[in-house]
């Protein structure tokens, strides 16, 4: 944005980086333009600057860690001071911290790679922490260089710039300089290692090769001026009327065709440049690193024409290409495409040994490079974007010093799970200011069939495995490329059913929480289930039935020797409907004991004759309920008959809540035979119904009788107060009504705050009529037997949770919570 907002004033009076803008001027009435300059831009954009962390009229500024004053540029004293003041490291991380911090200076520092070789080398993979006093007295040279207050002088281009190089068996090395009253002044420093090709140079290419580096490092003060190269190989003074030079030689020749300049010729004892190429540093720690390619990446759009995707074949492309392949130090040619590559061009020599991430290995086909660059140590084992870029940083001096330049080369990185569009921003950046043109095969050609037997393989398959989406895809790539790979298959996974019926799925279906109706009396509304089986007692009783009033939560429950439909209706009627009001609605989960023949005549006999008939009846789905007895009882007595869905505890929730108090209760005082809980069944239920509920607020027992249930040791001190019979019950209904209907607002209150907090994760099915579900196999299920059964199809909708569908020959209400859409594509 400032970059364009402050387009014409930049760069020759105003630099902007980011949103910190820079003006300098020669003399105060320049300066004043330029200011006035800068604010009518910003107003005219309606930018505004805050006057506190602003900076008017100084002769030197601090500057993105820099000091910029009339002299030059100088290092922040407060990060000089940082790195004075840096204990010596102790760990790994400590380093790279102290490189990091005195590494941005390293501009000032002359032979800084040199120096610091020792720390350096202590960042190596395979290198074991052990700090030496060759480690010592390079951490201290680095603190003490920073020390001379070290400045690097602005280029005039009023004055004649001078260009020192020298050339090593290692190193190449540069100094831009100028003269300043009659003393030579750094502009700049520059150095880089060679690589292995450049390293059996002979020692006039190598010469010639530091002058093309220094050249190309300093281009942009060097074009348009004539400047002197001072170089120790006196040869290179009489470059320009070689005759027949080697080719190498020509075309660095033509190169330097396009510069103005001279050659002076000047012994090494005193040539400064000299010092900068005796040194043996770690690949591009200098001008080239991931770091840099990072933070450039983030700030700026690269972008490169040279590079392009194709669909071809990597083995099948234009001979004119070179192909490029990844590989381990290894040299593993036994499968994947280094297998093809070796069958296609009969490569049978070895490569040369290698130990480092980066090198270039190569044979030649013809006139055809072959050439492998290594990126990981095993074949196993992945590698990382660091790997890969340097990688590329050494494919690209190859390149260039063969006279490279056209690469064919498959997407980097892809059997690692790395992301193509990170190494294709890498290659672009790294091949920004190069002629090389690099085509990617991201795709290879296949039928729809071809493809369908490729994932049937690599999925469906013994050897497949029924892997899940990333798996399968990265076991896929490391052989196969094509368009549209990873959304084939995770549509072929997607459909596979044996995934969709045994695959545990971390997605599960959750819809809206429903509000259920809340009783308006005591009794209207119960809750009925059964606990156990339990470890049979001395009465012979190896289950519990309980039962829960809707708006009191008053409980009770009553031991059972089993759990038949005579029993648990008998066990009803004795201890429930003869002792309490006709319930409106009955609750109860999918037990076969809750409703049969012998159940109904209970029901009819010993509750509809002794109180009234309910308005409506809530059950589940089990097959006593849908019997032809019970529903006939309905019909005739007009009771709305209500279903719970299959295996969906939550519909019974508050007494399902309530077990897990009885059970705390019993662990604590069963004996160590565990047949005694029966008879601790009507202390537990006393315990329950005496405590204050946490919604409403009030005992269960005080809901039902109208006063509290007081502990048998509690003592009275205060007498009670005498009423007469008329007030007495007046007061008590009163009392009840009132205590009534603030549970069951409270109570209300509460369904809806749960259900706010049950939605905030709702994951909510669209299933239409004529889909086909899975279903849950929550029951009877073997450790190996499918999780889901189906698929089945649905027949109807009846609301927002529950639908029906065809199992077999029956129709069958499921919610769907515990179903999940069947794809079949």
């Amino acid at each position: 944005l400032m970059t364009n907002v402050l387009s014409c004033l930049t760069p020759l009076n105003v630099m902007v980086y980011l949103d910190d803008i820079l003006i300098f001027s020669r003399s105060l009435d320049e300066h004043a333009n330029k200011l006035s300059e800068v604010f009518s831009r910003l107003k005219s954009h309606n930018l505004k600057i805050e006057p506190h962390k602003c900076n008017f009229l100084k002769r030197e500024i601090l500057y993105l860690g820099h000091k910029i004053t009339s002299e030059g540029i100088k290092p922040d004293e407060t990060k000089i001071q940082a790195v004075l003041n840096y204990p010596p490291p102790k760990t790994v991380k400590q380093i790279k911290s102290f490189l990091g911090l005195s590494g941005y200076y390293r501009k000032f520092i002359q032979n800084y790679s040199a120096i610091a070789k020792p720390l350096t080398t202590l960042l190596c993979k395979d290198v074991k922490f052990n700090w030496t006093e060759e480690c010592q007295r390079s951490f201290d040279t680095l603190r003490t260089a920073l020390c001379k207050h070290p400045i690097l002088k602005y280029p005039d281009f009023e004055k004649k710039f001078y260009l020192t190089t020298d050339a090593s068996g290692k190193a190449l090395g540069a100094i831009l300089s100028q003269i300043h009253d009659g003393k030579d002044f750094p502009v700049g420093y520059a150095s880089r290692t060679l690589n292995k090709a450049e390293s059996n140079y002979s020692t006039i290419e190598t010469e010639l090769l530091g002058i093309i580096f220094g050249v190309k490092f300093f281009k942009h003060y060097l074009l348009d001026t004539h400047f002197i190269i001072i170089t120790d190989h006196q040869p290179l003074v009489y470059l320009m009327n070689l005759k027949n030079p080697l080719s190498r030689l020509a075309r660095w020749k033509y190169y330097l065709l396009e510069y103005n300049f001279s050659i002076q010729y000047k012994a090494g004892s005193t040539n400064k440049a000299d010092a900068l190429t005796r040194m043996y540093t770690i690949n591009e720690i200098i001008e080239n690193t991931y770091e840099n390619f990072i933070k450039d990446i983030s700030t700026k759009l690269i972008t490169n024409n040279n590079i392009k995707e194709t669909s071809e074949n990597l083995l099948d492309t234009n001979p004119e290409y070179h192909i490029v392949s990844e590989i381990s130090k290894h040299y593993n040619f036994k499968e994947g495409i280094n297998y093809k590559i070796k069958q296609k061009f009969g490569i049978n020599q070895s490569l040369p040994d290698s130990k480092l991430i980066g090198d270039i290995r190569y044979f030649k086909n013809n006139d055809r490079f072959i050439i492998f660059i290594i990126t990981k140590n095993r074949d196993k084992q992945p590698t990382s974007y660091e790997n890969i870029y340097v990688a590329l940083i050494n494919l690209k001096r190859f390149c260039i010093d063969n006279n490279i330049n056209k690469l064919v080369m498959n997407k980097l990185g892809q059997s690692d799970s790395l992301k193509y569009d990170t190494i294709r921003a890498m290659i672009r950046y790294i091949f920004r200011k190069t002629a090389i043109e690099i085509n990617i095969c991201a795709y290879d050609n296949y039928t729809q069939e071809q493809k369908l037997d490729i994932l049937n393989q690599f999925h469906y398959s013994l050897i497949g495995g029924h892997l899940g989406i990333n798996k399968t895809l990265k076991r896929i790539k490391h052989n196969y490329n094509w368009l549209g790979m990873r959304k084939d298959v995770e549509e072929f996974i997607k459909n596979c059913e044996s995934c969709q019926k045994n695959k545990i799925s971390n997605k599960h279906t959750r819809q809206p929480l429903a509000i259920t109706s809340t009783a308006s009396r005591p009794f209207e509304k119960i809750f009925l289930d059964i606990v156990g089986p339990l470890t049979p007692t001395f009465s012979g009783n190896n289950y519990i039935l309980t039962m829960m009033c809707d708006l009191t939560k008053y409980s009770i429950g009553t031991p059972i020797p089993n759990h038949t439909a005579n029993t648990v209706a008998e066990a009803f009627v004795t201890h429930f409907i003869t002792t309490h009001s006709i319930p409106n609605e009955i609750l109860t989960d999918q037990g076969t004991e809750f409703l049969s023949k012998t159940f109904t005549e209970a029901f009819v006999t010993h509750f509809i004759t002794t109180h009234s008939i309910p308005n409506e009846i809530l059950t589940d789905q089990g097959t006593e309920f849908l019997s032809k007895t019970f529903t006939e009882v309905c019909k005739l007595l007009k009771i709305k008959k209500l279903h719970t869905s299959p295996f969906r505890p939550q519909s019974n929730g508050t007494l399902e809540r309530s077990h897990r108090t009885l059970g705390e209760y019993l662990r604590h005082y069963v004996d160590k035979k565990l047949d005694n809980w029966d008879i601790l069944l009507p202390y537990a239920f006393f315990v329950y119904n005496s405590t204050e509920h946490s919604v409403t607020k009030y005992q269960p027992y005080e809901l039902v009788y109208g006063k509290r249930l007081e502990i048998p040791i509690k003592l009275k001190l205060e007498p009670e107060p005498r009423y007469n019979y008329d007030d007495y019950i007046y007061e008590i209904k009163q009392n009840m009504q009132e205590a009534h209907k603030i549970a069951r607002e409270r109570l209300i209150n509460n369904k809806h705050k749960t259900k706010e907090r049950y939605d905030l994760k709702e994951n909510p099915l669209c299933i239409n009529v004529g889909d086909f579900i899975l279903l849950k196999q929550n029951a009877h299920r073997t450790k190996l037997e499918s999780l889901w059964l189906g698929p089945y199809e649905v027949l109807d909708i009846i609301n927002e949770h529950n639908i029906i569908i065809k199992k077999g020959r029956k129709s069958i209400t499921v919610h769907k919570n515990n179903v999940k859409i069947y794809h079949n594509n």
